[in-house]
């Protein structure tokens, strides 16, 4: 007899539990997220949209002139390669 009221109890305690887990999930939860609960406005972090970027230099077709300069050993002038003699003094450069 006492085995019996214990599982009658028990059944009793998950029908409980069982129907306020319904009404929580089905009614409370429901209305809750409907009246209580505002949606978050999106706020900006500083950040940049990918339409307000530009290219960068490099990123362009635009062929880069680099200029390479180096200086005459023995007058010291500045002279742009590729040469293979001095203009200023006309002494033969090294190979660079």
């Amino acid at each position: 007899m006492g085995a019996l009221l214990f599982i009658v109890i028990g059944l009793i305690f998950g029908a409980v539990l069982a129907a306020s887990w319904l009404v929580m999930t089905l009614l409370l939860l429901p209305y809750y997220a409907i009246t209580k609960v505002k949606p978050r406005e999106e706020k900006s972090r500083g950040g940049y949209r990918i339409e307000d970027l530009k290219p960068a230099d490099s990123e362009t077709n635009k062929p880069r002139v680099v200029r390479k300069t180096i200086f005459c050993p023995y007058c010291g002038s500045a002279i742009d390669l590729p040469a293979k003699f001095c203009p200023k003094c006309g002494a033969e450069l090294p190979p660079s």
